[in-house]
């Protein structure tokens, strides 16, 4: 069974995060920007904003933080293996 909001999570994750850095840890900011973003763009497509927590299983904030963290250690893998 299709879940809207990680699919619509995913989507905006695809669309706007990039291996930009690691944020300092403990630095939630640029997840709550993406945050406020997509739940925007979620009250536009008909969703409710305050879902995402129910159908992530965390906070649409630590779901983008996850995905930040993850854009940065692909590239870091992707670079290393460049090198060798």
């Amino acid at each position: 069974m299709s879940n809207k909001y990680k699919d619509f999570a995913d989507a905006f994750i695809a669309d706007y995060v990039n291996a930009e850095g690691y944020p300092p840890e403990g630095d939630m900011q640029l997840a709550r920007e993406y945050a406020t973003r997509c739940k925007l763009r979620a009250e536009k497509e008909g969703m409710a904003a305050n879902s995402f927590e129910i159908h992530l299983g965390v906070t649409l904030e630590k779901y983008i933080h996850n995905a930040i963290i993850a854009a940065n250690d692909a590239e870091v893998e992707r670079l290393a293996s460049k090198d060798s």
